[in-house]
């Protein structure tokens, strides 16, 4: 039998327990690095389903908004549907990577009612909202203080 010490490596070639040792200690802290920066970096970058998933989030909200309202001018808010995007909308910004609503800015539209909670309040990244000029009553939900970039709020008659 050959010397114990010693392992066959590369081509027969033989080599230490510190040598192994060495390599096992490498594997052993470059592969979690590198699964920790794969993790890190799908955490990180949003994915295209991610954002169209908060599109169609805060398209949902729209939707809900208009469904509890009384009544609302249908000619005006005629394109409002699941079939197209909602930064199409009328009244509706979304922000340069189009993945997320800005601003809802619905002046004299003819809506009638209050605002539902749960809805507009959803919309996490609204930095706009206008519904002057229309006929709605009623308390302002809680939730509509939740969107944290909201930074102009009209809704005077």
């Amino acid at each position: 039998m050959g010397d114990l010490g010693h392992h066959l490596g590369p081509k027969g070639s033989r080599r230490s327990p510190a040598s192994m040792a060495a390599t096992t200690t490498a594997i052993g802290i470059v592969f979690p690095a590198i699964v920790i920066i794969i993790i890190v970096g799908l955490l990180w970058a949003p994915s295209g389903a991610a954002a169209a998933a908060d599109l169609m989030s805060d398209g949902d909200a729209l939707l809900a908004f208009l469904r509890g309202l009384d009544s609302y001018n249908q000619k005006v808010l005629n394109n409002w549907s699941n079939s197209s995007s909602p930064c199409t909308w009328v009244g509706v910004t979304c922000n340069k990577d189009g993945d997320r609503i800005e601003t809802l800015r619905l002046p004299s539209s003819g809506l009638h009612g209050s605002i539902t909670p749960s809805t507009l309040g959803l919309i996490s990244s609204l930095t706009v909202l206008s519904l002057r000029s229309n006929r709605l009553s009623g308390p302002i939900p809680a939730d509509l203080t939740t969107p944290t970039r909201l930074k102009k709020l009209f809704l005077q008659h």
